[in-house]
């Protein structure tokens, strides 16, 4: 499943880059290097390289992968 979540991982960042939200290699190598299925609850693995904010329990999410790269864009 690792290898999946890296195919995943990439095809995320190069949407990102298509629609304009990465816009540096900092962010772009930020998001490629982080794994996003390691902050979420395991049965959402699936669904960790959608880019939309996740469920993480206790009323709480991970924000969407274009609202990381909007903020991190403001400070790379």
């Amino acid at each position: 499943m690792k290898d999946e979540y890296r195919v995943r991982r990439r095809r995320l960042v190069e949407q990102l880059i298509k629609e304009g939200r990465i816009t540096s290699n900092h962010v772009k190598e930020a998001f490629l290097s982080i794994p996003r299925e390691h902050f979420i609850p395991v049965e959402k693995g699936p669904y960790a390289y959608m880019d939309k904010p996740l469920d993480i329990g206790n009323g709480q999410t991970i924000s969407a992968p274009h609202m990381v790269a909007i903020m991190a864009r403001n400070y790379s």
